[in-house]
């Protein structure tokens, strides 16, 4: 099976601005077309980097602050 590289701060800054402020493993398993557990691997890597923070057992809030305030250092 093929492996796609995913950039995990252009995953996060694209749900903030479609809108999303929480999502969860399995919205984000139909979004991306993946498995949930592959989901959650990504949003345990988007909260360690500190992307997002665990809102409850499988939903994760989107750390916006963090994010528009990358996007100001990489324009």
């Amino acid at each position: 099976m093929p492996q796609i590289k995913l950039s995990i701060e252009r995953l996060a800054s694209t749900l903030v601005a479609l809108g999303f402020i929480y999502v969860s493993v399995d919205q984000l398993a139909r979004l991306l077309g993946v498995s949930t557990k592959t989901a959650g691997r990504i949003l345990a890597e988007m909260h360690r980097r500190g992307l997002v923070r665990k809102w409850s057992k499988r939903t994760y809030k989107l750390n916006i602050a963090s994010l528009a305030l990358g996007e100001k250092t990489l324009a």
